[in-house]
């Protein structure tokens, strides 16, 4: 027998039926024979579909995954150079069940010839599938873990404008844009609820914004989305505006939108408005868009309460709530102004301060919801009765005093004649019992050395000297 026959027959044992090759075959090992065209099979190969004609008949290359052929023809290089002395690769193979799986191939070549350099090559095959899947899923996981941190990220950003700004219009801006980065948007609006619609106050994503504000939509109206999401106070999404959303407004004529979410603006059980967010591409938004967009329309809800808590406090501070008349808080604010004007124009301010005769009499007599009442409707012929460049408030108790700027003498006298006139033909409901005003009237050109303080003094003094001379009249200060 010549040294090629024994070389040959060397390893028949690795294609006989045996215990220990059975056992190797299950563990993945393979052998193949390639100048004698034998090959040994592992299970891994059977459980795909492939038994030893198949292996011999086709390339690995042919049922490798498109993305992975550049590893197995490196692998094949390397086993036809010789020189590494283990050759191991990762890749996906193609199934003849029809399914991708991973392979761990490891191998050697135990001989070689002299046809394509490789003789006898052995080997093991190990399935990592599952642990691809298992790394692919965790992969998933850890992606899924980022977004939804960024989601979160952005929320509190939103909840932190909030926070720190009573700017609604500025407020809306940011959140709008934290929203963006989440929530894929061409054009996303603000929109408050008024009787007789809704109204575009704020918005991101359009042409001229400036143009876009003040827009109005119909509400209630059949057939529409965002009536439908404000009535059920729950998020709608439209998929397909041409088809289910047919009287679909928009704000500019160039916006082609194709889809559509609307979330309502609640806070405390009270709908404010909605939250619009319009996207080109059809069926665009998901579930998770909607739960996102749901989070930031209770911020956009919040800064819209508590800009209208702030209007309120600030209407509280500003204005008396039982006259209606402005308060003392806002006579000291703008009358300082006012003043200081004066002064640098140099023009005649005049300052009446007006006092209810006998008020106390009509509360003992009628009691105090009737002099509230007196109080109301005083304040209402206040309203009435001045020019819209005149400052009148509530200085205290039953005190009222205006302020007329660029104003001289004479006339803060015939305006003040006319208001005590109409005080005292009004009808209050009191039985027949007229009310009377006394008023003091002070008036000068302010310098620098004096102040409002200075001008009310004066006029508080004409009212002392209206009081002491029988009330129901006019002083001024300085009159003999």
């Amino acid at each position: 027998m010549s040294k090629n026959d024994a070389d040959d027959h060397s390893h028949d044992f690795l294609y006989g039926k045996s215990p220990l090759i059975d056992a190797m075959a299950r563990l993945g090992f393979f052998a193949y024979d390639m100048e004698n065209q034998r090959i040994l099979c592992n299970e891994l190969w059977r459980s795909w579909g492939y038994d030893e004609n198949d292996m011999r008949n086709q390339r690995l290359r042919d049922i490798c995954h498109p993305d992975d052929r550049e590893k197995v023809e490196r692998l094949f290089r390397s086993m036809q150079s010789g020189t590494q002395a283990m050759n191991q690769e990762i890749f996906r193979i193609h199934t003849a069940r029809g399914r991708w799986v991973w392979i761990r191939h490891c191998g050697m070549t135990v001989t070689r010839s002299g046809t394509d350099g490789i003789g006898l090559y052995v080997g093991l095959d190990t399935d990592l599938t599952d642990l691809k899947e298992s790394e692919e899923r965790l992969r998933l996981l850890t992606v899924q873990s980022e977004l939804h941190a960024k989601e979160m990220e952005t929320l509190l950003k939103a909840a932190s404008i909030v926070s720190s700004s009573l700017d609604v219009n500025e407020a809306v801006k940011l959140i709008l844009e934290q929203a963006k980065l989440v929530i894929p948007y061409d054009k996303a609006s603000v929109q408050i609820l008024h009787n007789d619609g809704l109204e575009l106050i704020g918005g991101n994503g359009f042409e001229d914004i400036s143009a876009a504000i003040g827009m109005r939509f119909p509400y209630p109206e059949k057939g529409s989305m965002s009536t439908l999401a404000i009535d059920e106070r729950k998020p709608v999404v439209c998929r397909d505006v041409a088809k289910d959303f047919p009287g679909f407004i928009r704000p500019e004529q160039s916006n082609l939108t194709r889809s559509w979410m609307g979330i309502p603006l609640v806070a405390h059980g009270n709908v404010l408005g909605l939250l619009s967010f319009n996207h080109l591409q059809e069926a665009y938004y998901t579930e998770r868009h909607m739960q996102l967009a749901s989070g930031f329309a209770v911020q956009v809800a919040i800064a819209l309460e508590n800009a209208r808590l702030h209007e309120k406090t600030y209407k509280l501070a500003m204005e008396d709530a039982l006259m209606g008349i402005g308060s003392r808080h806002l006579f000291n604010i703008q009358g300082a102004l006012m003043y200081e004007n004066a002064r640098r124009k140099k023009t005649v301010l005049s300052v009446a301060m007006v006092d209810l005769d006998h008020f106390k009499a009509i509360n003992d007599t009628y009691g105090h919801d009737t002099g509230d009442c007196v109080l109301k409707e005083i304040g209402r012929l206040c309203r009435q009765d001045s020019r819209v460049t005149d400052l009148v408030a509530r200085y205290g108790g039953e005190e009222i005093v205006f302020l007329f700027p660029e104003t001289n003498i004479q006339t803060a006298m015939m305006i003040s004649e006319r208001f005590r006139q109409l005080i005292s033909g009004s009808d209050f409901g009191l039985s027949g019992r007229a009310i009377t005003i006394s008023t003091g009237i002070a008036a000068g050109i302010p310098d620098q050395a004096g102040s409002l303080a200075d001008l009310l003094k004066r006029a508080d003094s004409a009212l002392y000297t209206a009081k002491k001379n029988g009330r129901n009249r006019i002083e001024v200060y300085g009159s003999a």
